[in-house]
């Protein structure tokens, strides 16, 4: 009886449906993709002028959240988001472009220099017709 049980636990173990196994991407791929597609809206790679969309998370904030992973990112393109075109893709691509976004896991996006704060003109004292200051 334990052989038949661990027999049948075992088999439950290997039993994972396909569907449910993330592939591993090309991230070259992903990456050719990505700045052909997704840099419209998203800052993609470093150096890059940041897209028009406000309030769109880099691919380097993506990879970075804690919340990130493969299944995540699966599961996120695979549902329709209001802000996102509606693009039709092959899933081997989508598998690239995952592949690239947890490719930047760990880096951090270079931003340019900020500039260093403009120190404003100290203004003359005012004074009165008669000469006094106030």
């Amino acid at each position: 009886m334990k052989r038949l049980y661990a027999l049948v636990s075992l088999a439950a173990v290997f039993a994972v449906p396909a569907r449910a196994q993330i592939s591993t991407g090309d991230a070259a791929h992903g990456y050719v993709i990505a700045t052909e597609f997704c840099a419209q809206c998203h800052i993609v790679t470093d150096p890059q002028t940041p897209p028009p969309t406000l309030g769109v998370p880099s691919f380097f904030d993506i990879a970075n959240d804690s919340t990130t992973t493969a299944l995540s990112l699966k599961a996120f393109f695979g549902t329709p988001h209001e802000r996102m075109p509606d693009y039709i893709m092959h899933p081997s691509d989508i598998d690239d472009i995952i592949a690239y976004i947890l490719n930047l896991r760990g880096r951090e996006r270079s931003l340019p220099p900020t500039p260093p704060p403009i120190k404003p003109t100290p203004k003359p004292p005012q004074t009165t017709p008669t000469g006094a200051a106030f």
